[in-house]
């Protein structure tokens, strides 16, 4: 399980993540939605601890003693970047190196679709470049996945994809959290919602529990987007 706890942070004195605090539990997949600009990319960081917190604290419990080998979190996001004159197939070798991985590179992409091992990271398409970054967060078995906007991008293959590989991963027991502004396909993925906006917390419930009074999670989301804003205005 993935937890924080009044979590917060500024940048040049403007708070961006706001007290937030919100479960994700083992065994489940959690949709971190929220509008652009919300506060989800700083959070994610906040959780890999790539950026540091003002206040509040992120414990990430997982029983890796359960799976040899495996490391507590692996994860996508934007700013996980690749050297552009990098072959694929060396850019995550040096990731793996960084992490003791001991599967081949070229095995895990030819995982997640990518068949050509010597195409330069330059080359790749947005698609391409997500499975790349799946890839990356696959490289040594992690017990909770982090991915933000893994849906960006990818073809209906790789949409259904995706899908799979995280249904299959909570299925196992692992946390799951997944950012993503894809609404429509985000409700065939997640079993939980955490709605930011503002920077802080609005809505945190079961899928079912988030749309019961709402014909679909998109309607949902902009109701409770809606509602927020107009208690602050």
């Amino acid at each position: 399980m993935i937890s924080c706890h009044d979590v917060t942070k500024s940048y040049r004195g403007r708070t961006v993540v706001d007290h937030v605090t919100f479960d994700v539990p083992a065994g489940q997949v959690t949709g971190f939605l929220g509008p652009n600009g919300s506060g989800k990319t700083t959070t994610m960081r906040g959780i890999l601890g790539l950026t540091g917190l003002d206040s509040g604290t992120v414990v990430v419990e997982t029983d890796t003693a359960a799976v040899p080998g495996s490391r507590p979190l692996g994860a996508t996001l934007d700013c996980m970047g690749f050297r552009r004159e990098l072959r694929i197939e060396h850019a995550l070798d040096a990731v793996g190196r960084r992490h003791g991985a001991t599967t081949p590179p070229r095995e895990l992409l030819e995982q997640v679709g990518l068949d050509d091992p010597r195409m330069r990271v330059g080359e790749l398409s947005l698609g391409m470049m997500q499975r790349l970054r799946i890839a990356a967060a696959l490289v040594v078995p992690a017990r909770a996945l982090v991915l933000d906007e893994p849906l960006n991008g990818l073809d209906p293959d790789g949409v259904r994809w995706v899908r799979g590989l995280v249904r299959e991963h909570a299925d196992a027991g692992g946390a799951v959290l997944v950012s993503s502004h894809l609404l429509n396909e985000a409700e065939r993925l997640v079993d939980r919602v955490v709605v930011i906006h503002r920077g802080s917390i609005i809505a945190e419930n079961t899928l079912q529990g988030f749309t019961q009074h709402h014909a679909s999670l998109e309607d949902a989301f902009f109701a409770s987007t809606a509602r927020t804003t107009g208690d602050r205005a």
